[in-house]
C-alpha cells in the first residue's frame, strides 16, 4: 500500500515515475545498473551514444559490437526510491561476483 501511495502521490504532483534496470555486457563480463524516468528505449539509446562515462568503453553498435543484454528489474517508482534501489542491486552483485573476473560498475545516481 506504501508504495501505492507514493505512486499516486508522484503522478499527482506531476513527477516522473523512474524505473531500475540491469546491462549486463556478457563480451566483457561487466554489469551496470541505472534508474531513470526516461523511457527505457530511449535511455539505451543514449548509453549507446557514449554519454554514460562508466560504460563509455562498451560497443553497442558496430562489426565487434559486445552481446549486453539489458532488462528492467522494477518499474512504477518514484526518484529516490529508484536510485536506492540501483544501489542496493549493485551492491548485492559485487557481493555475489566476488572473486570472479566479472565487474560491477559504480552507477553515478541521483
Amino acid at each position: 500500500k506504501a508504495a501505492y501511495a507514493a505512486i499516486l502521490e508522484a503522478v499527482n504532483k506531476n513527477k516522473p515515475i523512474w524505473l531500475v534496470y540491469q546491462l549486463t555486457n556478457k563480451s566483457r563480463r561487466e554489469i551496470y545498473f541505472g534508474a531513470t524516468s526516461q523511457e527505457f528505449r530511449d535511455r539505451l539509446i543514449e548509453h549507446a551514444s557514449g554519454s554514460t562515462k562508466t560504460i563509455k568503453h562498451w560497443q553497442f553498435t558496430g562489426t565487434n559490437k559486445d552481446l549486453i543484454e539489458a532488462k528492467v528489474l522494477l518499474s512504477g517508482l518514484i526518484q529516490e526510491k529508484a536510485s536506492k534501489l540501483a544501489h542496493i542491486f549493485e551492491k548485492i552483485m559485487r557481493m555475489k561476483l566476488k572473486g570472479t573476473d566479472w565487474k560491477v560498475h559504480q552507477t553515478g545516481g541521483i
